[in-house]
């Protein structure tokens, strides 16, 4: 923890949100009242900016997921454990189960 006394805190806390509102609002009512003059500028271009970001965000998604995979196909398969990998009962194996332990397996 800090060593400021919480009085200190307080105020410069207040002084900060005191500005941080006088600011983001300066910012919001300078951007209101030109949205018009903007819309008229961007138009479509707004449009074609949004699919350009999207289909490089969609390429990047895809050239990892490729990399990624020929990582792991270069390594051989991975021994981490994933969901529904009996993670929470551990990996079966003959030598240390009995029958009546498997499940679905009944003992004759």
């Amino acid at each position: 923890m800090s060593d400021v006394r919480f009085r200190t805190f307080a105020i410069a806390n207040a002084i900060g949100g005191i500005i941080w509102v006088a600011v983001v609002s300066g910012l919001g009512f300078a951007a209101g009242t030109s949205y018009e003059r903007i819309e008229k500028i961007l138009g479509n271009t707004s449009w074609v900016i949004t699919g350009v970001v999207v289909l490089a965000v969609a390429l990047l998604v895809v050239q990892h997921r490729v990399r990624r995979r020929r990582a792991v196909d270069a390594t051989g398969p991975s021994t981490e454990r994933h969901e529904g990998d009996n993670a929470a009962e551990g990996t079966w194996s003959t030598a240390s189960t009995s029958a009546a332990d498997e499940p679905g397996r009944h003992e004759a």
